[in-house]
C-alpha cells in the first residue's frame, strides 16, 4: 500500500524498527515532557527488550502481528502502566483506545486498531503512521474477503439471494505469528484471511 504514494510519502509509514520499540519497567516513569523522545531523556536500562519478553513477542522489521481480543475503550488517554495492567488483568483487555468509546452501544462494529505505545507514561507518536497504515491495511483486506449487499433506496437491506459475492477475495497475511488472543464471539467466518506465514 506504502508503494502506491509518492516516494516523498512512503518513508512516513515505515516501521519505525526495534530501536524505537521501548517498554519500559512499569514503575519509571517517563522522566522529560511530553514532548520529550525517551531517547533523550529517559534511562535505557530501564527498558525490557521483546527478546526479553520471549519468542512470541518478538517479530522482524514490518511484519505486524494481528491479535484478537478485547479492547479497553475509553474517553480519556490511558498514561499509566499500573491502570494498563489493572484494565488488562480484570476485562482481558489487550490495548486501549479512545476514538470508539460510545460509538459501539449506538452502532455495532468491529474496532480495527493499530497500536502506536505501551499505554504509560512514555507514550509519543514515534509509532502512529505505522499504526494507522497497518490498520488500514487490514482493514482493506478484511473488507475485502466481505460480499456486497445490495441496498435498496428506501435503506433497507435486499433479500439474502441477491448477495454479490466480494469482487476480491485474496489471502490475506498478516506478520509471522500464526496466533493471536481470541475473546468474545465472532459471528460467521472469514474465509481467506491467514494470520502468520505459512
Amino acid at each position: 500500500m506504502r508503494l502506491k504514494l509518492d516516494k516523498k510519502r512512503q518513508g512516513q509509514y515505515d516501521d519505525p524498527g526495534p530501536i524505537r520499540d521501548r517498554l519500559f519497567e512499569d514503575s519509571y516513569q517517563h522522566q522529560g515532557t511530553e514532548l520529550d523522545d525517551c531517547k533523550d531523556c529517559c534511562d535505557a536500562d530501564y527498558t525490557i527488550s521483546r527478546f526479553e519478553r520471549g519468542e512470541p513477542a518478538t517479530r522482524p522489521t514490518d511484519e505486524p502481528s494481528v491479535h484478537f481480543g478485547n479492547i479497553a475503550s475509553s474517553n480519556q488517554l490511558q498514561i499509566s502502566a499500573v491502570e494498563r495492567h489493572r484494565v488488562h488483568l480484570e476485562h482481558e483487555a489487550i490495548c486501549f483506545e479512545m476514538e470508539a468509546a460510545g460509538v459501539m452501544e449506538e452502532h455495532p462494529c468491529v474496532v480495527i486498531r493499530g497500536i502506536c505505545d505501551y499505554a504509560d507514561s512514555h507514550k509519543n507518536k514515534g509509532w502512529q503512521n505505522y499504526a494507522a497504515a497497518t490498520a488500514a491495511a487490514y482493514a482493506k483486506g478484511l473488507l475485502s474477503m466481505i460480499p456486497a449487499i445490495d441496498v435498496t433506496d428506501n435503506g433497507k437491506t435486499a433479500n439474502a439471494s441477491s448477495h454479490q459475492p466480494a469482487t476480491h477475495s485474496p489471502n490475506v497475511t498478516f506478520g509471522s505469528q500464526n496466533s493471536g488472543q481470541q475473546a468474545g464471539v465472532i459471528n460467521g467466518g472469514v474465509h481467506g484471511a491467514v494470520f502468520g506465514r505459512r
